[in-house]
Protein backbone atom coordinates (compact mmCIF):
# COMPACT_ATOMS: atom_id res chain seq x y z
CA UNK A 1 0.00 0.00 0.00
CA UNK A 2 1.15 3.31 -0.75
CA UNK A 3 0.57 6.67 0.69
CA UNK A 4 0.97 9.69 -1.42
CA UNK A 5 0.11 13.78 -0.61
CA UNK A 6 -3.18 14.47 -2.48
CA UNK A 7 -2.04 17.35 -5.47
CA UNK A 8 -4.55 19.68 -6.14
CA UNK A 9 -6.20 18.88 -9.17
CA UNK A 10 -5.53 23.22 -10.47
CA UNK A 11 -1.61 21.94 -9.99
CA UNK A 12 -1.96 19.15 -11.84
CA UNK A 13 -3.56 20.52 -15.06
CA UNK A 14 -0.67 23.69 -14.43
CA UNK A 15 1.73 20.87 -14.44
CA UNK A 16 0.59 19.18 -18.08
CA UNK A 17 -0.31 22.90 -19.64
CA UNK A 18 3.12 24.14 -19.21
CA UNK A 19 4.38 20.23 -20.19
CA UNK A 20 2.89 20.21 -23.28
CA UNK A 21 4.78 22.41 -25.61
CA UNK A 22 7.48 20.11 -24.19
CA UNK A 23 5.91 17.13 -25.47
CA UNK A 24 5.19 18.81 -28.59
CA UNK A 25 8.58 19.32 -29.13
CA UNK A 26 10.24 16.09 -28.54
CA UNK A 27 7.54 14.56 -30.82
CA UNK A 28 8.91 16.93 -33.58
CA UNK A 29 12.72 16.69 -32.55
CA UNK A 30 12.15 12.43 -32.60
CA UNK A 31 10.29 12.22 -35.53
CA UNK A 32 10.99 8.05 -35.59
CA UNK A 33 9.97 7.94 -32.15
CA UNK A 34 6.14 6.90 -32.06
CA UNK A 35 5.83 6.46 -27.75
CA UNK A 36 7.14 8.66 -25.12
CA UNK A 37 7.59 7.48 -21.78
CA UNK A 38 7.14 10.19 -18.92
CA UNK A 39 6.77 9.95 -15.21
CA UNK A 40 2.95 10.70 -14.50
CA UNK A 41 1.96 11.47 -10.93
CA UNK A 42 1.56 9.53 -8.23
CA UNK A 43 4.42 7.06 -9.43
CA UNK A 44 2.57 6.25 -12.35
CA UNK A 45 4.17 5.89 -15.64
CA UNK A 46 2.64 7.05 -19.12
CA UNK A 47 3.19 5.68 -22.76
CA UNK A 48 2.50 8.70 -24.64
CA UNK A 49 1.70 7.43 -28.98
CA UNK A 50 2.70 10.27 -31.06
CA UNK A 51 -1.02 9.86 -32.77
CA UNK A 52 -3.17 9.99 -29.42
CA UNK A 53 -0.93 11.64 -27.05
CA UNK A 54 -3.65 14.61 -26.91
CA UNK A 55 -6.50 12.28 -25.75
CA UNK A 56 -4.16 10.38 -23.19
CA UNK A 57 -3.78 12.82 -21.45
CA UNK A 58 -7.13 14.65 -21.58
CA UNK A 59 -8.39 11.25 -20.30
CA UNK A 60 -5.67 10.93 -17.47
CA UNK A 61 -6.64 14.33 -16.21
CA UNK A 62 -9.98 13.40 -16.51
CA UNK A 63 -9.65 10.50 -13.78
CA UNK A 64 -7.42 12.42 -11.55
CA UNK A 65 -10.55 15.05 -11.30
CA UNK A 66 -12.55 12.29 -10.53
CA UNK A 67 -10.12 10.93 -7.80
CA UNK A 68 -9.59 7.52 -9.66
Amino acid sequence: MKVYYKIPYEEIKAYVDAFMPKLIRWFADNPKRKICKVDWFYGRSLNLHRNNYRQRITNELQQTNKGG
